[in-house]
């Protein structure tokens, strides 16, 4: 609200030009325009609604697909490319970036039901020389 009082008050007291305001202020002259001819409130960004992915019937073979697949390496896996390639051979007309994004928030709390890996879970492995004999004793560190 400070910075509409201020452009106001440097355009129709102090007589700046809209260039030399938008400079000041650090903002677009357009956007100075806007509020000098404002009148109310400070205006607001008004956010349109998401679209809701197109994924229906699709959505229960991908589910089962990420499913069979988690207990894989990340190697091994499908991308979600792949699973979009494959999805659009099962008939899907959505978008990549529908697939994607329900990939990428698809519940992993599978992986949560792995048994993490601990620093301690390995083995120690023996210190041996340089030529695959045990070491003395003496050179413990």
């Amino acid at each position: 609200m400070e910075t509409i009082a201020k452009i106001r008050l440097l355009y129709f007291t102090k007589k700046k030009t809209v260039s030399e305001i938008a400079r000041l202020v650090r903002m677009s002259r357009n956007t100075v325009y806007k509020y000098l001819h404002h009148d109310g409130d400070v205006p607001k960004y008004n956010r349109r609604s998401s679209a809701k992915p197109q994924l229906g019937p699709q959505e229960a073979i991908l589910q089962k697909w990420v499913e069979t697949e988690s207990h894989l390496p990340r190697k091994q896996r499908r991308t979600a490319r792949r699973l979009f390639e494959d999805l659009r051979k099962e008939g899907y007309t959505g978008a990549y970036d529908s697939v994607q994004r329900w990939v990428k928030h698809w519940p992993w709390s599978i992986r949560a039901r792995r048994r993490p890996i601990s620093r301690w879970s390995f083995a120690r492995a023996k210190p041996t020389s340089s030529t695959g004999a045990p070491r003395p004793s003496s050179w413990a560190v």
